[in-house]
């Protein structure tokens, strides 16, 4: 049972030396269910035993966007990225923390990398990536809403409801 794992003093120690490679997932559930505090002893205690991998600095960049620290989780989910670019979950969410900082061009950059056969890597290689994640669509479609951008807007939103 999830909520008994929420319950529990040492989070982690039921999840990440098993299944460190969930633990992203696990704190986006943190993230949306539970109080800051959670949150922060599971970040706490990822960060001690697997502080390098992927899903750790997802974990950590999760907490600081939930105090509110965009730049913070921002530079936190590129560690992620730069461990592994094809990283669709950090991806998604570093579009949603570009749109906290008030930067939709980087948003649609993100969520649309996210959605793509194909994008650039900081070397230059191209790696391939999801195009069947229906919350890069979604995000992309409330972007070019905000924007004024109504076509823009329906066309990714039909593809999100497509695919959902």
């Amino acid at each position: 049972n999830i909520m008994q794992l929420i319950d529990s003093n040492r989070i982690s120690d039921q999840i990440c030396p098993v299944k460190v490679e969930l633990s992203d997932i696990y704190s986006d559930f943190l993230f949306v269910t539970s109080p800051k505090e959670k949150l922060k002893i599971f970040a706490d205690e990822i960060s001690n035993t697997k502080s390098w991998t992927k899903e750790s600095c997802y974990v950590i960049g999760n907490l600081y966007s939930l105090m509110q620290q965009h730049h913070k989780a921002l530079t936190w989910f590129k560690r992620a990225l730069m461990i592994d670019p094809e990283y669709e979950a950090a991806l998604i969410i570093s579009g949603n923390e570009y749109l906290e900082l008030k930067s939709p061009s980087d948003a649609i950059f993100s969520y649309t990398a996210a959605t793509s056969n194909f994008i650039k890597t900081n070397y230059f290689m191209f790696v391939e990536l999801n195009p069947l994640n229906y919350r890069s669509f979604y995000s992309l479609a409330s972007i070019y809403f905000l924007l004024d951008d109504l076509d823009q807007s329906i066309f990714f939103l039909k593809k999100a409801i497509k695919l959902e």
